[in-house]
């Protein structure tokens, strides 16, 4: 487990990819057997925050995230 800021997560690799994109990268979250395709938008209290194509937010907790592609 990670810690970042007084919030832990189960999978500190993804936190250590997600800490080194700039708001606005082009990325692909694989989440609960799914993909998700976006800009990266932030983290907060161990959500990632992704905007779609579409205008739509998503919501993704780290600790449920199997991997990220920045693409």
């Amino acid at each position: 487990m990670g810690y970042n800021n007084g919030n832990s997560y189960n999978n500190y690799a993804i936190v250590s990819i997600i800490k080194q994109l700039g708001l606005g990268a082009n990325i692909r979250v694989h989440f609960q057997g799914q993909t998700h395709t976006g800009k990266y938008a932030g983290l907060n209290n161990g959500v990632l925050i992704l905007n779609r194509s579409n205008n739509e937010t998503a919501y993704f907790p780290v600790n449920q995230i199997t991997a990220i592609d920045v693409i």
